[in-house]
Parts: C-alpha cells; sequence; structure tokens
C-alpha cells in the first residue's frame, strides 16, 4: 500500500485503485466555439460519470461541463473578461 500526501489529505492509493477496477475511464479532446462545445462518449457509460477538464491552448479560458448523461455532455468555455471563449480542452469521464 501507497500512501500519498496531497491537497485532500492522506489517500491510500490501494483504495483509490480498487475503487476504479470494474469501472469505466474515457478520455479525449475537445474544442469550444463561441464559449460552447459538446462531448459523446465512444461507449455510454451505466451512470453519468465524473467528468474533469483542463485547458489546452495558449489562450487562457475557464472551463466548465454542464448536463452531463450517460452518452456525453457539454462544456462551456469562458475568458478572463466572463465572455464566450474558443479553445480546445482535454477531458476524463470516470465512472
Amino acid at each position: 500500500m501507497v500512501r500519498q500526501r496531497g491537497l485532500l489529505g492522506t489517500v491510500d492509493t490501494g483504495e483509490v485503485a480498487a475503487k476504479l477496477v470494474g469501472g469505466t475511464i474515457q478520455r479525449g479532446s475537445g474544442t469550444t466555439t463561441a464559449g460552447s462545445g459538446a462531448v459523446v462518449f465512444a461507449k455510454a457509460f451505466g451512470a453519468a460519470p465524473t467528468v474533469m477538464l483542463t485547458a489546452t491552448g495558449a489562450t487562457p479560458i475557464i472551463l466548465s461541463s454542464d448536463n452531463v448523461t450517460t452518452s456525453g455532455f457539454d462544456v462551456n468555455a469562458l475568458d478572463n473578461a466572463g465572455a464566450g471563449a474558443t479553445g480546445t480542452f482535454d477531458w476524463i469521464a470516470i465512472g
């Protein structure tokens, strides 16, 4: 068992891995245009997954996921002034 100390305290990595066994992880990349985008999963999840987003372009954008379902999710992107932004992102879904 490996113990990791981080922002959320001490976590046993074995416990984290055990929770993922039998689960599904999908990942990919996407683009937003004028503040919105959508992702469709390659294979539907049994229940709505947890989605994490990371901006990957040269221009900073603020990302959020919305309407997460078993088959996909919407992405909202804003620039630092709060206007809809065009940009690229990576995503991971765990369910």
